[in-house]
């Protein structure tokens, strides 16, 4: 219905899901960024399948890895983050960030971050074999978030929307500097929320 409505309306439409999840503009490097992660390395690269078709040379993929420029306890990181994730310039417009959720020991050292948006659950084992002592993700079930805290790694789930929604800024930053786009009008929805009050 969406699509349909916007073209009767001459607005032009383009989704993007998985794609943008393995791009530069990912969130999950956004929000590596915001963390100041340092030595950021794709989680898990592309399919080989794929290689052809990146001009870029740069590596895509689901994910990041990087290391905190230096250790904090899990509470320092968990607080600056948040604190991070409120600035202008992170998400398109403010949300309220008050369904993010942190599971581990509030004075565990943390040095390894994986960060992956959207649903990483299934990411919990890769980031244990990584390394990590915290996971940043969306929608961690139960059996997940104690899987992880078993391996020892804390984990961090901003839900869903919020650990996508720096890709909404990202893209818009992308396309308005795009020379090929001057003069075109480039907005973000400002009706693009979390279901969840």
């Amino acid at each position: 219905q969406v699509p349909l409505r916007l073209l009767q309306h001459q607005i032009g439409y383009y989704a993007a899901h998985t794609n943008l999840d393995q791009s530069v503009l990912s969130s999950s490097r956004v929000l590596g960024e915001v963390l100041g992660l340092k030595d950021m390395k794709i989680l898990e690269a592309s399919s080989p399948d794929l290689k052809p078709l990146l001009k870029s040379g740069e590596e895509r993929g689901y994910g990041v890895s990087g290391y905190l420029p230096l250790p904090e306890t899990l509470g320092a990181v968990w607080r600056r983050f948040l604190e991070s994730l409120r600035q202008p310039g992170v998400y398109a417009q403010p949300y309220e960030l008050g369904g993010a959720r942190l599971a581990g020991s509030l004075e565990r050292v943390v040095r390894k971050v994986v960060i992956v948006n959207g649903s990483g659950a299934s990411f919990v084992r890769k980031a244990l074999f990584k390394g990590a002592d915290l996971i940043i993700t969306g929608d961690v079930d139960h059996h997940a978030a104690l899987e992880a805290l078993e391996g020892g790694m804390a984990v961090g789930d901003l839900g869903h929307f919020l650990s996508e929604a720096p890709m909404l800024q990202a893209m818009f930053d992308y396309l308005s500097t795009d020379k090929a786009l001057q003069g075109v009008q480039i907005r973000v929805s400002s009706i693009n929320r979390s279901p969840w009050l």
